[in-house]
């Protein structure tokens, strides 16, 4: 879920927290990382039976740690971490 990221990096360049330079070397950066891309559509059915508990948009972060990557779900939005702390390991960063 690259878009995550660049989403961040994006807010951050326009509020001025990111000189513009760092901002495209971190665009840069994060297009040399080794990441494994999910397919969403699949998932679609998993992120829906979790809407009661968090949005779809989280929902997605949680099948994906729970099932596809089987690895826990690192978040700094502890509503999210409490909603899901049942259903999958989750690690709060600060």
């Amino acid at each position: 879920m690259a878009i995550e990221l660049l989403s961040v990096v994006r807010g951050w360049s326009a509020s001025g927290q990111l000189p513009a330079a760092r901002a495209g070397a971190a665009v840069d950066r994060l297009r040399a990382l080794p990441i494994t891309y999910v397919d969403l559509p699949p998932l679609a059915s998993a992120v829906w039976q979790v809407r009661h508990d968090v949005t779809p948009y989280a929902a997605a972060f949680v099948v994906v740690a729970a099932g596809a990557a089987a690895a826990p779900l690192v978040t700094a939005d502890r509503r999210v971490a409490r909603a899901v702390g049942s259903q999958v390991d989750v690690i709060v960063v600060e």
